[in-house]
């Protein structure tokens, strides 16, 4: 029996072709989209899930009080290590890393490679493997260092490593000491070199080990089983107090704070945002609708292609068919259509993986030996659009009695059946416009934030990172800048601690000399050097730039005659401070603090506003543009600021950039970006997400018009005999393709009453995320609703025309 009825639904199948090819290709290309999409937010949503004992494991936050409110950094001060483990009970140990970019030399190869520098007991915290199996031991030894799988076979290819040399930063030999096996792609750090957390090395960095607001180590903590991590947070604002300097007689917990982050969401949580939530939900929603989209075309064209077989099952149940019998062929049709479906949503993803994982950088993919609950979700997922697909002509057209069913009207599809299959119609196109609209807003909103204007000039600039004197050398930086001078193809060089598009960021706190301490606020600090706004072409509002010979020299240099040092500051620094206009607050003195070790209280020095620059855009559209006050301090410069001639070979440029590196500074790996690049990279993810949602919404509309090209075949085939006599009576070509391509456009047109209600909540909560950002215009709807309308009206009349053009003899002659 089962076989009989495996055979009738496959006869069946290729029966209807056209309708049968549509449902198979609509719903193949739902489930890849859906299987694509699920593998991108299980990627993102299963990070640092390896570590043992990860549910005991937090990294600590560090947040601080600015004029605009409230900052958070994925990092926190390395002075809180200790003050943790002796302070909190519930804190079993707590342990350090510092990462940063350093050349590593091996014999006569040089390396700019990141290297990890942490304390002690990491290893007892995270336990992680060697490669030989065994975990790794405490870190001891100051001389040693481990490798990664990966690194150590980048610096020494086959060779065993263990015991070679390597010189980093060219200041100091380390031996290698162990190698440890690659760390899983899912996971927010990475351990490729690791030294051991030396504080002494560090004393010329003073942010590193002596400043309690530095936020630039990350720190973490492993908690005693079944301690609550809320009830320890509790414990951190008494601990600030007790160990944070205090500000002017205001406590350290109001202007500071320290958080937990388990480990397993510091990829989605961290204050890094190096994972997107709003992506994950968003794509989510996608795949759900896609496959909704799928489903009813399914639905949809499964119950038209049934209403044709009316007097099949007449027939069959006059020669005694039982109603069951008849259920169960048209659920056994439904789902084997479904399950080659599936079969072909797998073949489309394992073609389009590797372009996939290629574009959204990130290694995904399916392991068919591993990964058996979610080939069973995606088998369940399939069964069930099949089953939904074959439930209403299953029990709808099996309750009908034989003469019932063998009257024609039933097969017409008119009366309910009908308008359920046009308000699916509607809900599909709804989702598709809603998916459009989303998609051009995403396209207007990067183009708005890609190409307005800084506040600089962005053009012809390469950054040269790391040129920190402790790091090249003290002088080597001036000399370095005089040498590039010399070269003929570059017009200026300005060096600075932060440069547009970078991370880095400095804070200190502040205040108006004529006002009380409750003024005192937290603002970003830039240290450049005089060259920097003439650098980037940056016009002052008032006042006058920094000038060589007078407001240069070390940090405490460039005084004038009352021991005031000269500061230039934004507009929005200029009304933290609570100065109307650039004109007023010129030639004000404010102070910045500067805080000592333990409780030594805070130190102010005094400052004289010379200029005001406009705000510029550091970094992306996202993030409000911050505070800043610009100082000329050479012991902070990190990155050095080339800006180039127009039409300059760049290829070129750099090689003799690297020559003239390599002379100054021998035995330091070069490391350099172009400016347009770094900026362009804070909208890389918007950037893909909006490629991305244009794919989807693509497919969106691709299996919505199929469903709709089925629709009007099977319609315009019930159809035949009214259109011929139609034709007969006097009615054009146009008149017939008229009446079927409003009779299929009605529905798209009341999809944009359900569409542009939930695409302006939608494209508002998008927008919302940037600070700065373009208005919501009607015209995107509009747009997206004519193109939805178009693409449904040429899906129409392929099938209406073609009708229409037939002979009405040729009609009439239909059954």
């Amino acid at each position: 029996m089962f076989k009989n009825y495996l055979i009738t639904a496959y006869r069946n199948i290729i029966r209807f072709k056209l309708s049968s090819l549509i449902n198979i290709i609509g719903l193949a290309l739902g489930l890849a989209s859906c299987i694509l999409i699920f593998l991108y937010v299980y990627y993102e949503l299963t990070f640092d899930r390896f570590f043992p004992n990860r549910e005991n494991i937090y990294l600590v936050q560090y947040s601080s009080y600015t004029s605009g409110g409230w900052r958070d950094f994925q990092n926190s001060p390395g002075t809180y290590r200790d003050p943790l483990q002796t302070d909190i009970p519930e804190v079993q140990a707590a342990a350090r890393m510092y990462s940063m970019p350093n050349s590593v030399k091996i014999a006569d190869r040089t390396f700019s490679e990141p290297v990890r520098y942490v304390d002690q007991n990491f290893f007892e915290i995270f336990k992680l493997p060697m490669l030989n199996g065994a975990l790794v031991p405490p870190l001891k030894d100051q001389g040693a260092v481990l490798l990664s799988e990966s690194q150590a076979e980048k610096f020494f290819g086959s060779k065993n490593p263990v015991g070679e040399i390597l010189t980093i930063n060219a200041r100091r030999d380390y031996r290698v000491a162990g190698v440890i096996k690659d760390m899983p792609r899912k996971s927010h750090m990475s351990l490729d070199i690791v030294v051991l957390f030396v504080p002494q090395y560090f004393e010329d960095q003073p942010w590193v080990m002596q400043q309690w607001t530095s936020a630039t180590l990350s720190t973490y903590v492993q908690l005693d089983a079944g301690a609550d991590p809320i009830g320890v947070e509790r414990a951190f604002p008494a601990l600030i107090d007790k160990y944070q300097p205090p500000f002017e007689g205001r406590k350290a917990s109001e202007n500071s704070r320290l958080s937990l982050l388990n480990i397993s969401d510091i990829h989605m949580k961290g204050a890094n945002k190096a994972g997107n939530m709003t992506l994950v939900v968003g794509f989510s929603a996608i795949s759900v609708l896609i496959l909704v989209i799928a489903g009813i075309n399914f639905t949809n064209l499964s119950t038209a292609r049934s209403l044709k077989r009316a007097r099949e099952i007449g027939l069959r149940k006059v020669m005694g068919a039982q109603r069951s019998e008849i259920i169960f062929q048209f659920l056994m049709e439904a789902i084997l259509t479904a399950l080659i479906a599936l079969i072909l949503a797998f073949a489309l993803v394992e073609i389009f993986i590797p372009f996939y994982r290629e574009f959204i950088d990130r290694h995904v993919g399916i392991n068919y030996s591993e990964d058996g609950i979610f080939l069973l979700y995606t088998v369940f997922a399939s069964l069930i659009i099949g089953v939904c697909g074959g439930l209403y002509p299953a029990f709808i057209l099996s309750a009908y009695k034989p003469s019932q069913a063998l009257k024609k009207d039933i097969a017409s599809g008119r009366g309910l059946s009908g308008k359920v299959r046009s308000a699916l119609v509607v809900f599909q196109f709804s989702i598709s416009i809603v998916l459009m609209i989303c998609t051009a807003i995403v396209y207007a909103q990067l183009d708005f934030a890609e190409n307005s204007d800084n506040g600089f000039n962005k053009d012809n600039k390469i950054i040269l990172h790391n040129i920190w004197q402790g790091r090249i050398g003290e002088g080597k930086s001036d000399s370095l800048k005089a040498a590039l001078l010399r070269n003929p193809d570059i017009i200026s060089i300005t060096r600075s601690f932060e440069v547009p598009g970078s991370n880095d960021s400095m804070s200190r706190d502040f205040r108006r000399k004529d006002k009380d301490f409750m003024s005192i606020m937290n603002l970003a600090e830039a240290a450049v050097d005089v060259d920097f706004f003439r650098t980037f072409q940056i016009e002052l509002l008032a006042g006058r730039q920094f000038q060589s010979g007078r407001d240069e020299g070390q940090q405490s240099a460039g005084q004038d005659q009352r021991g005031h040092r000269p500061a230039i500051l934004n507009e929005t620094a200029i009304r933290s401070m609570g100065f109307k206009t650039p004109e007023t607050a010129l030639g004000q003195v404010f102070g910045s603090a500067t805080n000592g070790g333990g409780n030594s209280g805070t130190v102010w020095s005094e400052n004289i506003i010379i200029g005001v620059v406009p705000d510029l855009h550091y970094r992306s559209f996202h993030e409000n543009i911050r505070p800043m006050v610009y100082f000329v301090n050479p012991f902070s410069f990190n990155e050095m600021v080339v800006h180039f001639k127009q039409g300059v070979d760049r290829e070129k440029l750099t090689r003799d950039i690297e020559k003239t590196w390599e002379m100054i500074v021998p035995g330091v790996k070069l490391r350099f970006n172009y400016l347009d690049e770094m900026l362009a990279m804070h909208y890389q993810t918007d950037r893909k997400s909006g490629e991305l949602f244009f794919i989807f919404s693509a497919l969106a509309i691709i299996i919505a018009s199929l469903g709709l090209y089925g629709l009007i075949a099977i319609n315009v085939e019930q159809r035949t005999r009214e259109i011929g006599i139609r034709k007969i009576v006097g009615a054009s070509v146009f008149d017939i393709v008229k009446l079927l391509v409003w009779q299929f456009s009605r529905p798209v047109v009341l999809a944009n009453v359900v569409a542009w209600p939930l695409a302006f909540y939608f494209t508002r909560d998008y927008l919302n995320g940037f600070q700065y950002r373009i208005d919501i215009h009607p015209g995107y709807f509009l747009v997206a609703s004519l193109l939805a309308l178009l693409i449904a009206c040429i899906t129409v009349s392929w099938h209406a025309i073609k009708m229409a053009t037939d002979k009405p003899i040729k009609a009439l002659r239909y059954e």
